[in-house]
């Protein structure tokens, strides 16, 4: 038994990085779910993980393909259901607006988080622990008992754990609570959208 556990945690943790990875097919996830014998609850449509695929892909794209965002700031970005949460830091204003202007010209965004922070960019190491902690959070989700983890995407960045997704008040308030008991986590910031 303790072999099958070791097991099925491994796969949840490959799952959990791949996860992160914004261009992972939903084929490729939903198969990953069934080989560890999870079920899949994202109510999203294929078309519409595949926006947000895209536009996750954009708004990257938009930072390292300007030198002087690519050079001196620090931008992260994920999609769902057309939301965009973009997190990070820019040591000028004018860098940040630079930013989130390149952002509101990618098409089919319906909202934009702007969570950039006016500071210096963390480094390497805070950002492969933010990657690990990411990867802590959303295994804590899958583990939580009564909780939808496959309608919440999880970003962290300076420790601060920020989810995004499309919940019930109650589901979102369990997320969070389950992020929070995660060792390393400073903050956890909600930016769901609440339905019934």
């Amino acid at each position: 038994m303790k072999t099958k556990n070791t097991l099925v945690l491994a796969s949840l943790t490959v799952l959990a990085a791949l996860c992160l990875q914004a261009c992972v097919p939903a084929a490729l996830v939903a198969a990953g779910a069934a080989a560890t014998g999870l079920i899949v609850y994202d109510s999203r449509s294929v078309a519409t993980m595949s926006t947000d695929s895209d536009i996750t892909y954009r708004a990257q794209a938009k930072v390292t393909s300007n030198q002087e965002l690519a050079d001196k700031t620090h931008i992260s970005a994920t999609s769902f259901n057309q939301v965009l949460l973009v997190v990070g830091q820019a040591p000028t204003e004018q860098l940040r607006d630079l930013a989130m202007s390149l952002m509101q010209k990618i098409p089919k965004v319906k909202h934009i988080y702007n969570e950039i922070a006016i500071a210096q960019p963390i480094n390497m190491h805070q950002r492969s622990n933010d990657a690990w902690l990411t990867t802590k959070v959303k295994t804590a989700l899958l583990e939580q008992k009564n909780l939808r983890s496959a309608q919440i995407k999880v970003l962290t960045e300076d420790s601060v754990v920020y989810m995004l997704g499309s919940v019930t008040h109650g589901q979102g308030d369990l997320a969070a609570d389950a992020a929070k008991q995660v060792a390393g986590v400073r903050k956890v910031v909600k930016a769901f959208e609440y339905v019934s």
